[in-house]
């Protein structure tokens, strides 16, 4: 608990116990200080006492009588603070008692019982001889009420609780001030800390002119943050270049490549007026001819020498903003942006003709170099990375077959190109909508309901599916613009846009939310294990208040399997805070039953193709019974997709299906149409 709390709350609550802990022992003082006077004043009352009645305590003593003690008892009355006397004779027998009316306090029966002064919470008790000369007749025993002394206890205490509470302000105020000048250079620094963002390598320096320890600290904190800074950049640099040549790694590569790909190579900042998200650019694949002889020959340094030169030749031909990259052996990439192929094809053979003239020596020997290209012209979209790359590595082993020191463009035939360009449209369109948000996709939503409940109308649970509406108004279904989506890697972030889309409408919507039973969203495989994605949903899962046992995050089979780890890691996180995972489109792997045990599954959706022709075919027939009872073994609910008719429906309540989804339960609508009935009165 304290170590949670802000230091100027420490150092306030700090002053505030010192303060009272005074307080309090200032307390103690004055109470003992009461306790002393008291005692003190008493003391000298009874001394006062005993040397102004000793003559008559002693006439009492030795002459007894009624009318002396009569007038003893009248005298001693008039002494306020003696509650009680006792007078002893020489033989310890007692002679005459005083007790003051309402007094209860007794004194002992015998003197030997109070050799000194004893003090207790209300009294002082004593006992005093009584001498007159040398001779000795008795003894007094006095009983002294410590109340009757005023000392003045009341007003020091009300003063010490004013003083107090004084204190008390004075120095909560002066905590809190002084806390707050003394953690404002440990605020600041918490403050730029939470604003560093390490993915990006931006950090922030702090400054100060103290030159005591707060000026030590930011000073290890801005040598700490140059430290990072360049251990991030040469990590970067060395994650996107080739060791040996500088040049481009194949990571490097493919971050070049998608900029390109995906129309934002240059931003907004090009000075061509070619430059931009529709300019042609090519891609250049070279490797040399004879390099195995080199090293083979001449050894790995030599070789190494060779490559080295190679790619300062490269460099000196296509200089930035040229991309250049060796991704392995003596294979080298070039990335020209603002180049059509009849340039690059110009720029490509004057480099050949360069290498060819190239005659390197090493040592004793002396080899002829050639190199041979292949290369790809290319415009935004037009490829995904991998296929591009396909399509360079293709024109240059067709070089190759030609001999040495040759060229050849790549050609795609002509229902390949039809097909990429319609591709490349649709991930235009896609990217389009993407940054228009819900002008152009639509979340719609699709029933699945209970099969054993003869209610299941009333059952609010569905699956989120999407549509993108073209320019012209008309909706796509997915089938029209999922697979270019996949082709040039635009799935994590549609993924992203339909989970944003579906908390921001439910939070519009409470009382939708409220009477929600639960709600399926599909993830593609690519998204599974796309490090954006992931980040950005393990920090929508930790900030976000929604009710996550409501929320199903639907995983195909195929996409599962193929990235297990990723899967199992991604399957756990989202179980803890309670989200359901459901496999979708259970039966089609070769190893399904296998990976059902593997993975903790909340949810399996056995593939629509067994439901569509198991009332025809016993063997689908079977398999959907069979995975039901597997999946009951292990607790986990069953959904049947495409249920199209009564026959199927009925035959899956036979088996006990759980849930049942298809156009015969209730076809897709926009999910707004949802929340628009529950609103209508």
């Amino acid at each position: 608990m304290w170590e949670k709390l802000r230091i100027r709350t420490q150092l306030i609550v700090l002053v505030g116990a010192l303060l009272t802990l005074v307080a309090l022992l200032v307390l103690l003082l004055t109470f003992w200080l009461d306790v002393r006077d008291r005692r003190e004043m008493a003391l000298e009352q009874a001394a006062t006492l005993h040397r102004a009645l000793s003559q008559d305590l002693i006439r009492a003593v030795i002459e007894p009588s009624i009318d002396r003690q009569a007038e003893l008892s009248f005298r001693l009355a008039g002494f306020a603070a003696l509650d009680a006397l006792v007078l002893f004779g020489t033989e310890a027998q007692p002679v005459y008692r005083y007790q003051r009316p309402g007094a209860t306090f007794a004194l002992p029966a015998k003197p030997a019982a109070l050799p000194t002064p004893e003090l207790s919470a209300t009294h002082l008790s004593l006992c005093e001889p009584l001498q007159a000369g040398a001779g000795t007749f008795g003894t007094g025993c006095y009983a002294l009420d410590l109340g009757r002394y005023h000392t003045g206890l009341k007003e020091r205490v009300l003063s010490l609780l004013v003083l107090y509470s004084l204190a008390l302000l004075i120095g909560l105020a002066l905590a809190f001030g002084i806390g707050g000048l003394y953690t404002r250079p440990f605020s600041a620094l918490a403050r730029v800390m939470r604003a560093n963002d390490p993915r990006a390598n931006r950090f922030t320096l702090v400054q100060t002119r103290a030159r005591n320890e707060v000026g030590e600290l930011y000073a290890g904190y801005n040598a700490m943050i140059d430290q990072i800074v360049r251990a991030t950049e040469e990590l970067r640099y060395l994650g996107h270049h080739d060791t040996l040549t500088g040049l481009l790694n194949r990571h490097g590569l493919y971050v070049a490549l998608e900029r390109a790909l995906d129309g934002d190579r240059y931003g907004s900042d090009s000075d061509s007026e070619n430059d931009g998200p529709n300019s042609t650019q090519v891609l250049v694949e070279l490797d040399l001819d004879l390099f195995k002889l080199v090293n083979d020959s001449a050894g790995q340094l030599a070789g190494d020498h060779l490559l080295q030169q190679v790619a300062q030749l490269c460099r000196d031909h296509w200089p930035a903003p040229a991309d250049l990259a060796r991704i392995g052996g003596d294979e080298f990439f070039a990335l020209l942006p603002d180049c059509d192929e009849e340039q690059a094809r110009a720029q490509t053979r004057m480099l050949l003709e360069r290498i060819g003239e190239l005659r390197f020596r090493w040592e004793q020997s002396a080899f002829d170099v050639t190199a041979s290209a292949g290369l790809v012209a290319f415009r935004p979209f037009e490829y995904n990375r991998d296929d591009l790359i396909a399509a360079a590595n293709s024109a240059l082993k067709q070089a190759q077959l030609r001999g040495h020191q040759q060229l050849h463009c790549h050609r795609a035939d002509a229902e390949r190109q039809q097909r990429e360009s319609a591709e490349r449209l649709a991930a235009s369109a896609i990217k389009e909508a993407l940054r228009q948000g819900p002008a152009r996709f639509e979340l719609f939503a699709q029933p699945i309901i209970p099969l054993a409940d003869d209610s299941a109308s009333s059952i609010n649970n569905y699956e989120i599916l999407l549509r993108l509406r073209t320019g012209d108004g008309e909706l796509l279904s997915p089938g029209l613009f999922l697979p270019a989506a996949e082709r040039y890697q635009l799935m994590s972030a549609i993924d992203q846009h339909v989970f944003a889309a579906f908390f921001a409408a439910m939070e519009e919507n409470p009382e939708h939310l409220a009477e929600l039973g639960f709600a399926s969203i599909n993830l593609s495989g690519s998204t599974l294990t796309h490090p954006d994605f992931q980040a950005w949903f393990g920090d929508t899962l930790a900030r976000r208040d929604f009710p996550w046992h409501k929320l199903v995050v639907e995983v195909t089979e195929t996409s599962a399997v193929g990235n297990l780890p990723q899967a199992s890691d991604f399957i756990a996180r989202c179980r803890t805070l309670g989200v359901q995972v459901a496999l979708d489109d259970f039966g089609t792997g070769l190893s399904s039953f296998e990976y059902l045990k593997s993975l903790p599954f909340d949810r399996i959706k056995i593939d629509g193709s067994f439901i569509r022709d198991m009332l025809s075919d016993p063997v689908d027939y079977e398999t959907v019974s069979y995975i039901h009872q597997i999946a009951r073994l292990r607790k986990q609910s069953t959904i049947a997709e495409f249920v199209e008719n009564e026959e199927q429906l009925a035959a899956l309540r036979k088996i006990g299906i759980d849930y049942g989804q298809g156009y015969l339960l209730g076809r897709p609508r926009p999910l707004n149409e949802r929340f628009t009935e529950q609103k209508a009165p």
